[in-house]
């Protein structure tokens, strides 16, 4: 994974509120297109995170962690060669931004923590040349979603 971008972005409403959830756009490269053509994507983990700032290096323990299964019957080679985007998403429950109390909600407000943060974790099985094995593989990177009080972007 050579690059992650994440952005806030409004899901829908709940009871006439907005919804909110988190956009991630990795680019994800592998060795060759053969490779890429080997190597399918199992799941993938989101973490949230308030951090103190943009080059905090001690991130801290999440607010929140989603696992998700992937259910892709195609590589990522037949989508996008052997580098490309890819992109998932993952709601935001309103009791994490909705209020001072709230882990976002207090971003803006704090001394100690002014930035929201993501760390994206994919897992994938590479499959041998000749299709009899696979190998466990996974790549992880963060990003600074924003900082100063939540908003979707």
């Amino acid at each position: 994974m050579r690059a992650l971008q994440a952005s806030v972005v409004r899901m829908g409403s709940l009871h006439g509120k907005p919804l909110y959830g988190i956009r991630l756009r990795s680019y994800v490269c592998s060795r060759s297109s053969a490779e890429a053509d080997r190597t399918v994507p199992t799941s993938f983990q989101v973490a949230h995170y308030v951090i103190a700032g943009r080059t905090a290096s001690n991130w801290g323990r999440p607010f929140r962690v989603v696992d998700n299964d992937l259910y892709w019957v195609v590589s990522l080679g037949e989508t996008r060669g052997a580098c490309g985007y890819v992109t998932f998403e993952d709601l935001i429950p309103p009791e994490n931004y909705g209020g001072v109390e709230s882990p976002l909600g207090a971003l803006g407000y704090s001394n100690r923590y002014r930035c929201y943060g993501v760390q994206l974790t994919l897992r994938a099985e590479l499959g041998s040349a000749d299709q009899r094995t696979s190998t466990p593989i996974s790549a992880t990177r963060r990003a600074v979603v924003q900082c100063g009080r939540f908003h979707p972007g």
